[in-house]
């Protein structure tokens, strides 16, 4: 997915809430 203009893949499944941005959930994402 992108955001801020950057690419993050999902390490790990979840459901989405619109506080967990992936630079503040780094167990979640992984910048690509």
């Amino acid at each position: 997915m992108t955001h801020n203009g950057a690419y993050y893949v999902c390490r790990q499944g979840h459901t989405a809430q619109n506080d967990w941005q992936p630079q503040d959930t780094p167990t979640l994402w992984n910048a690509a």
